[in-house]
């Protein structure tokens, strides 16, 4: 059986800052920069790091992205590390007895809960033994699941009330937005670029989080969606050439088709043309425009358009999101979008 992925911030977290004074009193001593020794010689001519940045600016401007990224996530499980000591301190406990109280209220899953992640996980095809053998390890997972949400609101609590702030590194990717599917405000102050794949586990559990998003924010977020099917989804390219078919003819509808297609619970024969031209069908659209417009080569264009801007601008996995120009990664709980939006103001 195959469960669902999950980044567990809370055991990371924890294992982190349980750590941490033996890291603080062990820490090497600061060294020269290295970069300003690394250099390659051709022909008798130096070449540096400027060169790169000169020759190579879209590489060196994603190397430089990633790096600033990858240091910003240590700068906040440092941030957090350090609310959770102070806490812990607090209350006269150990980090290890802090984190035992924290888990230890997180709710635990009723019988129901756990059929309905059994029913889930069989519909999507992840699993084909009986609820009763299954049953352990579909426990584990919601127990998981449930501490990891009860710290995450713990960490929220910690944030206002140790005045937590986050400056995130300032280094923009503007996704061309033209003529793509659109929701939410036109001339909203944020602007939130999907690139998303159809038939991606981790892009559909997103979608509950993006709706949350959306009804929250309402007209203060603009939200466009772009086509990023990866090549080992065998169904993805189809879903996502229906979907730009639908949106041709009915931009409206286009959004009702796309919900369709992101369904909480899917059955198997989700995606294949069959199960698209009747959700086509069900929306009572043009059928013979919507056949035809599927061997219209330039729609597969367009969404191959699109693929090649995801790999312009980095992005490596499905769901990516650019918020106001600045990149997010993968299935994010809504309060990692909200620290996006509070940096936008910095």
């Amino acid at each position: 059986m195959k469960l669902p992925k999950r980044v567990i911030l809370a055991t990371s977290l924890l294992l982190f800052a349980s750590f941490g004074q033996n890291i603080a009193e062990n820490s090497p001593k600061k060294q020269e920069d290295p970069v300003s020794n690394i250099f390659v010689q051709v022909n008798g001519k130096t070449f540096t790091i400027l060169d790169v940045e000169k020759e190579m600016s879209q590489e060196y401007s994603d190397f430089v992205q990633d790096t600033n990224d990858r240091i910003f996530q240590l700068l906040e499980t440092l941030g957090v590390r350090k609310m959770l000591i102070l806490e812990a301190k607090e209350k006269q406990l150990t980090l290890q007895e802090y984190s035992n109280q924290i888990h230890s209220s997180a709710k635990i899953p009723s019988e129901n809960e756990l059929k309905d992640l059994y029913q889930q996980l069989k519909n999507d095809g992840q699993i084909s033994d009986t609820f009763e053998k299954t049953r352990p390890q579909l426990l584990d997972y919601l127990v998981t699941v449930n501490q990891e949400n009860v710290m995450r609101d713990e960490i929220n609590r910690l944030k206002k009330k140790y005045k937590y702030v986050a400056k995130r590194p300032n280094i923009l990717k503007e996704a061309d937005i033209l003529g793509e599917p659109t929701r939410g405000g036109k001339n909203a102050k944020i602007t939130i670029v999907e690139f998303s794949d159809f038939e991606c586990p981790f892009c559909l559990k997103s979608q509950a989080i993006n709706r949350e998003i959306r009804k929250k924010y309402g007209d203060k977020i603009k939200w466009v969606f772009k086509d990023f099917p990866l090549s080992f989804h065998s169904r993805a390219m189809g879903a996502h050439i229906a979907a730009n078919c639908v949106y041709r003819q009915n931009q409206e509808k286009y959004w009702t088709y796309f919900d369709m297609l992101f369904a909480d619970v899917r059955p198997q024969e989700i995606l294949t043309p069959a199960w698209l031209e009747q959700k086509a069908k069900d929306l009572k659209l043009d059928m013979n425009a919507y056949k035809a417009c599927l061997k219209d080569e330039s729609i597969q264009k367009e969404i191959e358009e699109d693929i090649t801007e995801a790999a312009r601008l980095g992005i490596k996995g499905t769901p990516t999101f650019i918020i106001n120009g600045r990149m997010m990664e993968g299935a994010q709980p809504a309060e990692v979008f909200e620290s996006y939006f509070d940096s936008l103001n910095d």
